[in-house]
């Protein structure tokens, strides 16, 4: 007979550990800038995960995430191996800003939602170069915001520095982690980790002041380069790591311990401290004791397959199926996003979307093709993996997780509010065996 226990989202950590004593799994590492540390997961090339595995839920915010490390390669002399990570997060939203006619039959600037490119579910292999530019959280960019406030309030220091200060740079690492870089030598005016200088060497300044005489405004843009051959970055979060970046090309990332990533375009590789090494190349991972994992596509069935030589040369051939879920005309408030009216006048939108998420993964057929099964809530969610239907074999009734999510605030006009739906949350999780 089936059982189950819900806790609230401040018992999720005590839950988790209860998990992974019911599943003896294995012990999950935490995140660490040290490219020679991976998860001791999936030891076993075909192996299964148990929940404590592949699921964290942030204690914080709420976001879950799932991750799981496939066709990954046996350990090299060094303990370092390379390998796919399929990744999930359930932050599926973003906002930004643009006009919309509200409740009061005006037009004004209204906080709208947009899928985040960073959320859902995610191919993780390679090391990635972040460039973030903050005109894109706003519509017309901050040169247009830095205008119109100059035209209401003769100038506005604050919108010439989001102008000027445009440049975030991150490292996302393959097993997801992200470490933001500072570039040598300049500064990030508002203390929010963008620069106003590119990996390019530009520098940057903007500015909009009322002329005199109420003649309108002027605005004005600089731009130098700096004087370096290549720019060099190092990490603001304690990681000790470098970064050089040859305008705006290839880059090569250096670890504390003498290890590093060097960027050529398609091709990666990934060194440790004594000279070993695996290459990425396209969609294909090789060390350099020739041993090689590949994602490709099954071109009958549309599926992603991931390969990988086991013992006696056998494939073992993990199998991920696709599907579409869509919210169709589904209902909020956007919320009014100048002055002094932040949380204030609203308007009613309609949101639709497809989104293109995991149905299935599929283990080597010789564990027995057993699967991870994933559903998602688009009735009253918008859009989250709801529940996990884990491995088991036919004999067996399979173990399961669901989540339920809180959007919390008050709403607007009987709908949750843009605000509401980014402070989404997992609330409740559910264990089933």
């Amino acid at each position: 007979m089936p059982h189950s226990n819900s806790v609230s989202r401040f018992s999720l950590i005590s839950l988790a550990i209860a998990s992974l004593m019911f599943f003896a799994s294995v012990t999950a590492q935490g995140q660490t800038a040290s490219h020679t540390r991976e998860p001791q997961r999936n030891f076993a090339p075909a192996g299964a995960f148990s929940l404590g595995d592949f699921e964290s839920i942030n204690t914080t915010n709420g976001n879950l995430i799932l991750r799981y490390p496939l066709g990954q390669l046996p350990p090299g002399r060094g303990g370092m191996r390379g390998g796919f990570y399929f990744q999930y997060n359930s932050k599926l939203y973003d906002t930004f800003i643009g006009p919309g006619l509200d409740i009061s039959g005006q037009i004004s600037q209204q906080n709208l939602l947009r899928d985040s490119s960073e959320a859902g579910w995610k191919i993780r292999f390679r090391y990635e170069l972040l460039v973030t530019n903050r005109n894109n959280e706003i519509d017309g960019g901050y040169e247009q915001a830095a205008l119109n406030a100059c035209r209401s309030q003769g100038s506005s220091a604050e919108q010439n520095e989001l102008a000027t200060y445009i440049w975030k740079v991150r490292i996302r690492f393959p097993d997801g982690s992200e470490h933001l870089f500072r570039p040598s030598g300049y500064a990030d005016g508002r203390g929010d980790g963008y620069f106003n200088v590119d990996t390019s060497g530009n520098v940057r300044s903007y500015g909009c002041a009322a002329v005199s005489g109420g003649q309108g405004c002027s605005c004005s843009s600089a731009q130098s380069t700096d004087p370096n051959p290549q720019m060099t970055y190092y990490s603001s979060d304690g990681s000790y790591l470098r970064l050089t970046v040859e305008r705006n090309q290839h880059w090569t990332l250096y670890y504390p311990d003498g290890g590093k990533v060097t960027d050529q375009g398609a091709m990666q590789r990934v060194y440790d401290r004594n000279g070993n090494y695996y290459e990425i190349t396209n969609n294909t991972i090789t060390d350099n004791l020739g041993r090689s994992t590949t994602w490709g596509n099954d071109a009958g069935t549309g599926d992603d397959l991931i390969t990988q030589t086991g013992v006696g040369n056998t494939p073992l051939v993990w199998r991920i199926k696709w599907k579409i879920v869509s919210i169709v005309n589904k209902g909020y408030s956007s919320t009014a996003a100048t002055g002094s009216q932040q949380q204030g006048i609203t308007a009613i939108q309609q949101w639709s979307a497809d989104y293109f998420v995991i149905d299935k993964i599929i283990l080597p057929t010789q564990l027995g093709n057993l699967s991870y099964t994933f559903n998602y809530d688009t009735s009253t969610g918008w859009a989250e993996v709801s529940s996990i239907v884990m491995p088991a074999d036919a004999s067996e009734t399979p173990p399961q997780v669901s989540y339920q999510y809180s959007y919390p605030g008050p709403p607007a006009n009987g709908l949750p509010k843009s605000t509401n739906i980014l402070r989404g949350h997992a609330s409740t999780k559910t264990l089933t065996w």
